[in-house]
């Protein structure tokens, strides 16, 4: 199951992203973006905090568009492909929305209903 992160924990996550790069960029710029205050109106999921493997950027409500960015990172697990099937089906019943995926290594398109 996926939970929000709160904000207080921005900046050991964009820590953690930054060790990680090249293969978090997707997920990284967000979060950095977002623990700087100059993006806002987007929720950070996280499988299980502070010990994650798939970290999911999103749109924090629901929007009239077919389709919401979502920026993706999983680490190299063999659980990562299912941690991230159901934290994105958990978000798109959140949001009501289909999600456009983004991430490093693959870009893809999953429309969840």
């Amino acid at each position: 199951m996926s939970q929000k992160l709160i904000s207080q924990s921005y900046g050991d996550l964009e820590e953690t992203l930054k060790k990680e790069l090249p293969f978090s960029i997707q997920a990284y710029f967000p979060v950095k973006l977002l623990r700087k205050g100059l993006v806002t109106k987007r929720i950070v999921w996280v499988d299980n905090w502070p010990e994650f493997k798939t970290v999911v950027v999103s749109d924090d409500k629901k929007k009239n568009v077919s389709a919401q960015r979502a920026y993706c990172y999983c680490r190299n697990d063999t659980d990562c492909i299912s941690i991230l099937d159901s934290m994105l089906r958990h978000i798109s019943e959140t949001l009501s929305n289909s999600l456009f995926l983004y991430g490093k290594s693959y870009i893809y398109t999953i429309c969840i209903s």
